[in-house]
């Protein structure tokens, strides 16, 4: 976890993405990576999930 923003991580693909703030929510673009929240979050991870429309 960051202690100071903005920082800038790289994702899975290679991207560099700025964040700005701290974030409360995160969207997945697929459910394999949904164990990780569950060890960042514990019981909580699904409640830092945000939806998108299909």
């Amino acid at each position: 976890m960051a202690s100071q923003f903005p920082v800038t991580v790289t994702d899975v693909s290679g991207r560099q993405v700025t964040i700005e703030s701290q974030s409360e929510n995160i969207a997945l673009s697929t459910g394999r990576v949904f164990p990780l929240l569950e060890i960042i979050y514990k019981q909580e991870a699904a409640d830092h999930l945000s939806t998108l429309p299909a």
